[in-house]
């Protein structure tokens, strides 16, 4: 904040008053909670979640109160400046008693759950004004503290940056004298409002080529900044993120502060998107018959509004109408006079649940998720909190709304790993549901065609209600899956996407009018570009991966760190011309499929593409308005989305999806490849999938291709029982990061041991090791797992051994650890 409290504080109110515990959002350091004196006369404006103004150092924070208390053992508390909300807390206290368990169970301080927790985004100002009286001013002898007395006397309370401006030889020190003699008082005003910034991330680029004299003052004199300038100039898109140039440039914010000062540079929103699409051609709910199972579940779970908390699994194969089902039992819920909270794991999916529920409950709808401005987000959160919507619908951060009087928790596609944070707080939005769910004592369904084994585990041993739907609406057959042996073939020894055999079905679907999605887990033209002479490969500086090729772009860009460089026409080592592309992405395979079939209308879905202004709710609006007769994407392609005039599906290397240095790639590809392939045949015509693969004899493979989920899980539950990984055992990772890889290994050892030493019977501490990847964003990493069969007992000594290593460590720089709490990827 941009005020600073180092003049004496002076509250014209009586302090005595409760005593308050105060969670600083967003979090100071390792400093949680911190005790404040409430003042007697902000006591009735004042409860638990409201947020307010709390002197911090010689500075102020926003935070949020969390507890009451009548006595502290700290000594000298300060007083609350001021409360921030008037109209009534941001978070009731369910929701603040959710951020203690998030912060207990996943390891992070309260302050940390709870800036989890808020949309974020709003402004805070505290302005500081000194006012005197004329008393004062009598009193005053030297005629440069009478000059200061004036002033304030003459224009009432003013801040410093006016009375500087008023006196042009203003001394701060004699200012601070008056305030300590008491000659001056100084008070503080709370100023806030919603940002004003639109949807969308701003980019930073350079507004006009330095000329040369000031361009080699640059160089010469600030040279820090003048490189940040330069890989500005030179970036091939025009612009960067900031968290690009954080990536690359240490104290990244600062440095475009001062390029923005000096006017060489300027920020520019980056692609906003539209609002929701209208509500159209959705049917009328009693247009909808539902099937046998179908209607038991809505039965049972309608039932269930009445009884209290209760875990339900609803495994449905693709097509079977999981939605209609959701949809029937929260209008059920809705009707009871409760609210409902609808999580789905992706923003590409609220677009079309948005348009299903909005049909169904009108504007009494909702949408919480990170693709909104934080003004916008603001806006509904306000919305949410005051009780004028009944449903709730988003994605993962939408578990924390502010929705009163919760009577149904819905986790749509609870398998998927979106729902984990990968960065911050590692919460996992699923779980997170079911413990809401659990203090609204209300149901919670989680569905899914793929179960994640943890929640299909936890239906077998009865502790959720397992609800089946196993045939798709009106008897439509799942579709047929076939593979292709890539080994030996020309295609794949030539780097081609496609096999003869998806090329012909891909010409046949063509001639058919019907439409086909390809599928391909890697974005961009190609993974790498290698030199053929001397066989060098461009890698990223901060990440230990190659550069990926974008070819409309003509750049290499790091999908981990952004950072963005010009792609070359020649071999930077030896400087040869023979640059190979390798490894294909979904952008080159756009390209071969209009050569192959100009005639055709080719879409293509991955981030880069979205990444663009509207174009996520375009590419899905043409998709499902059949006017792409061929969709090319990445995993976002594969996620719920309901087109029924597909009819062919392609996965152009299932491969990239099971070879991961990580227990749980065949539990991820079985789940990816049934859910591509679940896209396939949901109209009237059956649908093919067709699978291109160097391992075409991998169980993994033929259990998908029966789309029998129950094997899979029962020989994957043995290996896991047998190897001792969940759902038989619980997991935290601990990740050492570190400028140096010397640094990040030592105290790597450092922790291992403490963790050693800590754990006692029953706790196994599997490390040190480097990540797989060993360098991510400038920080080498290496890596710990704790593994024990119950989580509390691997939590703790998590933790302890944490604190044991910041202690011994605390003079060492730049060096975290990071605590993973049940890790859904070990990479």
């Amino acid at each position: 904040m941009p005020a600073r409290a180092d003049f004496p504080t002076v509250v014209p109110v009586s302090v005595a008053g409760r005593i308050v515990q105060v969670a600083l959002v967003p979090p100071q350091g390792r400093l949680d909670a911190l005790d404040y004196v409430l003042p007697e006369d902000l006591t009735e404006r004042t409860t638990i979640g409201s947020r307010v103004v709390v002197p911090l150092g010689k500075r102020f924070a926003l935070g949020i109160v969390v507890s009451f208390a009548e006595h502290s053992d700290v000594p000298g508390l300060r007083p609350v400046a001021a409360v921030v909300d008037v109209a009534g807390p941001v978070l009731d206290r369910t929701l603040v008693e959710l951020g203690r368990w998030i912060a207990q169970y996943y390891l992070g301080s309260l302050s940390e759950a709870i800036t989890t927790m808020l949309p974020g985004g709003l402004q805070v100002r505290v302005d500081r004004l000194f006012h005197s009286d004329p008393a004062s001013l009598e009193r005053a002898v030297d005629p440069h503290d009478r000059a200061i007395l004036e002033c304030m006397v003459a224009h009432g309370p003013i801040s410093l940056a006016d009375l500087r401006r008023r006196l042009k030889h203003l001394s701060v020190a004699r200012l601070r004298r008056l305030c300590r003699e008491g000659n001056v008082l100084v008070t503080y005003q709370v100023r806030t409002s919603a940002p004003t910034r639109l949807q969308g991330a701003s980019l930073v680029r350079v507004i006009e080529s330095l000329p040369e004299p000031e361009a080699e003052h640059w160089r010469c004199r600030r040279p820090a900044l003048w490189r940040l300038y330069a890989y500005l100039h030179d970036h091939p898109l025009g612009a960067a993120t900031l968290a690009e140039l954080r990536a690359n440039f240490p104290g990244a914010a600062a440095k475009v502060r001062a390029l923005e000062a000096a006017g060489v540079v300027q920020r520019v929103l980056a692609n906003p998107e539209p609002p929701p699409a209208p509500v159209t051609d959705v049917p009328a709910p009693e247009e909808v018959q539902l099937t046998e199972p179908q209607a038991r579940a809505v039965a049972r779970m309608t039932d269930a509004l009445a009884e209290g908390f209760r875990v339900f699994l609803l495994h449905g194969v693709t097509g079977s109408g999981k939605t209609e089902v959701y949809l029937r039992v929260a209008q059920a819920c809705v009707q009871a006079g409760r609210t409902a909270l609808f999580l789905v794991p992706e923003i590409s999916l609220t677009h079309q649940l948005a348009v299903l529920l909005r049909a169904r409950f009108g504007n009494q709808v909702a949408l919480l998720h990170s693709g909104l401005s934080p003004k916008e987000r603001w806006q509904h959160w306000e919305k949410i909190a005051a009780g004028d919507v009944s449903v709730v619908a988003g994605a993962r951060s939408a578990v924390f709304a502010p929705l009163r009087n919760i009577g149904l928790v819905i986790v749509d596609e609870e398998h998927d790993t979106a729902y984990k944070q990968d960065e911050g707080l590692r919460y996992h939005a699923r779980d997170v549901a079911v413990v809401r769910a659990r203090m609204a004592n209300c149901p919670v369904v989680l569905g899914s065609a793929t179960p994640s084994l943890e929640s299909y585990f936890n239906a077998q041993r009865g502790r959720y209600e397992l609800l089946e739907l196993p045939e798709r609406i009106d008897t439509r057959p799942l579709p047929a899956i076939e593979f292709v042996d890539l080994r030996g073939k020309a295609a794949a020894r030539h780097a081609l996407p496609f096999s003869r055999t998806l090329r012909t079905a891909l010409a046949a679907n063509l001639a058919a009018r019907q439409q086909t999605l390809l599928f391909l887990n890697r974005r961009g033209y190609a993974r790498f570009l290698q030199c053929v002479e001397c066989g060098d490969v461009i890698m990223c500086p901060n990440c230990s991966v190659s550069l990926t090729y974008h070819r409309r772009k003509a750049a290499l860009q790091c999908h981990h760190c952004g950072r963005t460089v010009p792609a070359p026409d020649r071999c930077l080592r030896c400087g040869s011309t023979a640059v190979a592309a390798w490894a294909a992405g979904t952008e080159q395979v756009e390209q071969l499929l209009q050569q192959l079939f100009p005639s055709a209308k080719v879409g293509r879905l991955d981030r880069d593409v979205v990444g663009r202004r509207g174009a996520l709710q375009e590419v899905l609006h043409h998709w499902e308005q059949g006017r792409y007769d061929v969709l090319v994407g990445t995993q976002m392609v594969a996620k719920g989305h309901h087109v029924p005039g597909v009819t062919l599906v392609g996965v152009l290397l299932a491969d990239l999806t099971r070879n991961f240095p990580d227990f749980r790639s065949g539990e991820r590809a079985f789940q990816l490849l049934v859910q591509v392939a679940g896209r396939a045949g949901r109209g009237d015509k059956p649908g093919r999938v067709i699978v291109q693969t160097y391992c075409p004899d991998d169980p993994v493979w033929r259990w998908a291709a029966k789309h029998d989920y129950a094997s899979f899980a029962r020989c994957e539950l043995a290996q896991r029982e047998e190897l001792g990984y969940p759902p038989f055992s619980r997991l935290v990772l601990a990740r050492v990061e570190a400028r140096s890889e010397v640094e990040a290994e030592r105290t790597a050892r450092l922790y291992a041991e403490a963790a050693r030493a800590l754990a006692g019977n029953g706790v196994a501490v599997l490390g040190p090791a480097p990540a797989p990847l060993l360098r991510l964003r400038g920080w080498y990493r290496y890596q710990v797992l704790l593994r024990a069969k119950e989580s509390a007992k691997a939590r703790s000594c998590a933790a302890k051994a944490r604190e044991r290593v910041r202690a011994a460590a605390a003079s060492a720089s730049r060096v975290r650890v990071v605590l993973d709490v049940d890790p859904q990827s070990l990479l």
